[in-house]
């Protein structure tokens, strides 16, 4: 009878940890949109009395955590990233926040955040395609950089596998693949990054990132350097 009662109490507390798992997520998710709304806000006022004919980036957290006003401070730029950002995410705010801008430029990094997605490879190159077909439609002379998916580690200790579930490297190989012969067929500048960020093994090196899937300073050093030949050479 003891017996019982201990695996009834096991079950108890799995179905109470699972609760507060679900609501913990739920709570997550909602202030997760929140966020992700009221920048998008933000960027629709911001763009309002913004300078235009500037260059932008935009993206997910790889580029809100970019800070290219302090790497390309010599530049007119503006950073239109938000973390947890999809694609779908971009398409809908292209033209309050990116369009509105009139930008010469802009570099366009988006799609880590879509692998969860059925068929991910296809959802996510079709929607960057979108994207620009967009982009080029309303900005017909805008000169569009696409940046490269950038790799992942999930061999990062501690938080590596987490970070970057359910992201695995060969599939954002052959998204990039795929990006790259469409930029080559559609007059759109594609630019690998993600070899350049790559170790030996084909993860992103260590040195580069501490939670396998997010970048350091010194990432986005190397970045930089790769970015501003395109920037430089537009100018001239």
């Amino acid at each position: 009878m003891f017996g019982n009662v201990l695996i009834i109490l096991n079950i108890l507390l799995l179905c109470i940890n699972l609760t507060i798992a679900v609501v913990l997520f739920i709570l997550f998710t909602n202030l997760l949109k929140e966020r992700i709304n009221e920048k998008i806000i933000q960027y629709r006022d911001f763009n309002q009395i913004a300078k235009k004919n500037g260059t932008v980036f935009v993206g997910d957290s790889l580029t809100e955590f970019y800070h290219v006003h302090e790497f390309f401070h010599s530049h007119h730029i503006y950073n239109r990233g938000i973390a947890s950002d999809t694609t779908r995410g971009v398409l809908a705010r292209l033209n309050s926040n990116v369009i509105s801008l009139m930008p010469k430029m802009i570099f366009l990094q988006i799609g880590t955040n879509d692998f969860n997605k059925p068929h991910a490879v296809d959802y996510i190159t079709n929607n960057i395609k979108l994207i620009i077909e967009k982009i080029k439609a309303e900005l017909p002379e805008t000169k569009i950089y696409l940046i490269s998916l950038y790799p992942i580690n999930p061999k990062i200790k501690f938080l590596g596998r987490i970070s970057t579930y359910p992201r695995k490297n060969k599939k954002i190989d052959h998204v990039n693949n795929l990006l790259k012969d469409y930029a080559e067929n559609n007059d759109i500048t594609y630019i690998d990054i993600n070899g350049e960020l790559k170790d030996e093994k084909g993860n992103l090196r260590a040195e580069y990132t501490m939670d396998g899937l997010h970048i350091t300073y010194s990432g986005y050093q190397l970045i930089t350097n790769i970015l501003k030949k395109h920037l430089d050479k537009f100018d001239e």
